[in-house]
């Protein structure tokens, strides 16, 4: 909290969630009272379900989209928020011509990742104006261990 909360007011809000695009896409089930802000003992209870789930590790897969439409060939790299840089590790893809991946953590010998909020690093060729690189900027993930569903990565400039 003492990273984003630039008001002083407890929360994180969307504005302050800018930082911390992992966080900012589980806001949904984070945010339990509704009140549009993040607060510590939200993230805690959270953070506390992932840990009592004891799921270490978890095939990922996503979709990845510019402007609606899928992206193939695109190198992905998924770095931990700040917060949990040096608890869990990136993971890296590629997408395939549907813009799917499934990302692998740098030092696992299998496709999967470490639970946690993620922000993303997406290079192709296709990202070339500044509107897109700055809406890559703000893409974040989170790998939970309550679902399997693919999740869409959107970049819409």
């Amino acid at each position: 909290m003492e990273l984003w909360d630039t008001n002083q007011d407890g929360k994180l809000d969307e504005e302050e969630l800018q930082q911390c695009p992992g966080l900012r896409s589980d806001m949904g089930a984070i945010d339990s009272d509704r009140d549009g802000a993040m607060s510590r003992e939200e993230l805690q209870k959270r953070l506390e379900a992932f840990n009592q789930n004891q799921t270490g590790l978890k095939a990922a897969f996503f979709k990845v989209r510019l402007n609606g439409k899928p992206l193939p060939d695109a190198e992905v790299r998924f770095i931990p928020e700040e917060f949990l840089a040096g608890i869990i590790q990136p993971a890296t893809g590629k997408t395939n011509a549907s813009g799917l991946i499934r990302p692998q953590a740098e030092s696992f010998d299998i496709q999967a990742m470490q639970i946690g909020y993620y922000r993303l690093e997406i290079t192709s060729p296709q990202i070339s104006t500044e509107a897109q690189k700055e809406a890559v900027r703000a893409v974040g993930a989170v790998v939970e261990p309550f679902s399997y569903a693919e999740r869409i990565l959107a970049i819409n400039e």
